[in-house]
């Protein structure tokens, strides 16, 4: 508390070690209570994921684009089914 305030109303600024930690017993036993009670009611909290938007959505298709184009580059490679130039002029 602040000590004009403290001063204003006739009481201590700083608080009692003890009362400190009574004070920080109950509530931590109120958040434990509502959290088991939240628990019981929805299940444990997950992780939410984030929404893209629609610009975050096309740069990620687009890379997921590549990236299996690539794949499929490589794995025709390894086949030796046909050279990159060939590949691109049949596009």
């Amino acid at each position: 508390m602040k000590s004009a305030i403290a001063k204003h109303y006739g009481v201590d600024s700083v608080m009692p070690e003890e009362t400190r930690k009574g004070v920080e017993d109950i509530k931590r036993g109120e958040i434990d209570k509502r959290k088991k009670i939240w628990e019981d009611k929805e299940g444990p909290p997950t992780k939410k994921q984030k929404k893209m938007t629609a610009a975050q959505e096309e740069r990620g298709n687009v890379s997921l684009f590549w990236i299996s184009t690539f794949a499929n580059i490589r794995s025709s490679e390894s086949l030796g089914s046909c050279s990159c130039k060939e590949r691109a002029r049949s596009s």
